[in-house]
């Protein structure tokens, strides 16, 4: 649990410094996180902002739960990355299973993604994936519940 705890922190400041003011706080500002519940983000009919493909989510689905660093560290954003590295583990607990769904990614961002996500076995529940493009990829930046 410590380690949920540190990632999370980890994760949120990342969001915080590379989303222009996207946050992600936990009863941070009241005032933002109650219009944001009372006003859910839609997409149009057509959206026309940037999209992650299928197998993209399929290959960051498979490495958050990998217990090899190293491929955990193959889909973190580079802002993120680092601190990793420094303590790197699994990110999930053994047999859990995440799931992306793409087809309700919403644009949070230039070049960034809000991507509704399933996590099945231990700490299941529904999560937000935020997901940067850089170099033409998609990585993993921060997460957060709903």
């Amino acid at each position: 649990m410590r380690r949920w705890v540190m990632w999370t922190a980890v994760l949120v400041v990342a969001a915080v410094a590379v989303g222009g003011g996207y946050l992600w706080l936990r009863g941070g500002n009241r005032a933002t996180n109650d219009a944001r519940a009372a006003t859910p983000p839609s997409l149009p009919d057509e959206q026309t902002g940037p999209s992650i493909t299928t197998s993209r989510a399929q290959q960051i689905e498979q490495h958050l739960v990998s217990s090899q660093s190293n491929e955990v560290a193959d889909v973190l954003a580079s802002t993120v990355k680092a601190a990793y590295l420094k303590e790197p583990g699994a990110l999930l607990p053994g047999g859990a299973s995440v799931h992306l769904d793409v087809a309700r990614a919403q644009q949070a961002g230039q070049d960034m993604l809000r991507v509704p996500a399933t996590v099945t076995g231990p700490n299941r529940g529904a999560w937000i994936v935020l997901v940067i493009r850089e170099n033409g990829e998609w990585f993993v930046l921060g997460t957060d519940q709903p």
